[in-house]
């Protein structure tokens, strides 16, 4: 799952929690991405951690499709094992 956000969290604190424990339950990597400079970094980066998946940010439309590209080279990767 790729998660990206373009701004500040604007979820109760509770509810984001259950759903990234629901995530880590269901064994599901959640891939963060940090678009422009309002997103909320820690907490993306928590996410990423705690699900075992990759944090990235992207500041222009270059660097979000870099991003994207390093995430698809990870899941070729992946599927090859």
């Amino acid at each position: 799952m790729v998660l990206m956000t373009d701004g500040e969290n604007n979820v109760e604190s509770d509810m984001m929690d259950q759903e990234v424990d629901e995530c880590i339950r269901e064994k599901i990597l959640v891939d963060t991405i940090a678009f422009g400079e309002h997103a909320d970094v820690s907490l993306l980066r928590s996410i990423a951690k705690r699900t075992g998946g990759m944090y990235q940010s992207a500041n222009s439309p270059l660097a979000l499709q870099k991003a994207y590209e390093k995430l698809n080279y990870k899941v070729r990767y992946l599927e090859h094992k």
